[in-house]
């Protein structure tokens, strides 16, 4: 009779840690499905990232604008104006556009671009009616005499006359210098000519 108690006792014990280990194993199962559900979770949202699209950037709003230009002839005779259209997005950057115009040379035969190539014009501004106009060292090695050095300012200020600046300054490099080519002075700003005093040219 012992034998039958004890023996049933074991049976009962046995058959509690069974049940007991089979819980523990649901639950770590249980426990795991949930972890892998999460991190599917999270991966989706960083690929969701990864994959919005770039926004696109916004085309300038050009419009066009016409100035004045000032050109000599090809004997350095007679300086014209000519009428060009540039485009800009703004009225502030008009004479900037209107300075690379004409450093980039006249669009009617029988002008002449004084400027020498690769020129920069590095900075424009305009300060209670003097003009600030500041080219790369590059603009010295024009090979003019005094006629065409004095056509080179008289063009740069005559240009600037038409965005209100009485007067032009011309910097190297943005600094002050004596002379531009050895005959004209620049070491002041001087006074724009008389716009009428030149003919048109189409």
């Amino acid at each position: 009779m012992k034998r039958k108690t004890l023996a049933l006792m074991l049976f009962a014990m046995i058959a509690v840690l069974a049940f007991s280990g089979c819980g523990t194993v649901n639950n770590n199962q249980n426990n795991q499905s949930n972890n892998t559900s999460g991190s599917s979770s999270n991966n989706g949202a960083v690929h969701n990232e990864n994959n919005v699209s770039p926004v696109e950037e916004e085309e300038p709003n050009l419009t066009q604008e016409t100035v004045t230009l000032y050109y000599s002839d090809d004997e350095l005779m007679k300086m014209y104006r000519v009428k060009q259209e540039v485009a800009v997005e703004s009225e502030e950057q008009l004479p900037t556009a209107a300075l690379e115009a004409w450093m980039d040379g006249p669009q009617i035969d029988g002008l002449n671009n004084l400027v020498p190539p690769d020129v920069v014009l590095e900075k424009v501004e305009i300060k209670d009616g003097i003009a600030y106009v500041s080219f790369s060292k590059e603009i010295k090695n024009a090979n003019l005499g005094s006629t065409g050095e004095l056509f080179l300012l008289d063009q740069i200020g005559l240009i600037m006359n038409q965005f209100g600046a009485e007067k032009t300054q011309i910097l190297i490099e943005g600094q002050i210098e004596e002379s531009l080519l050895g005959h004209m002075t620049i070491n002041e700003p001087y006074a724009s000519q008389d716009p009428e005093n030149y003919e048109w040219k189409e």
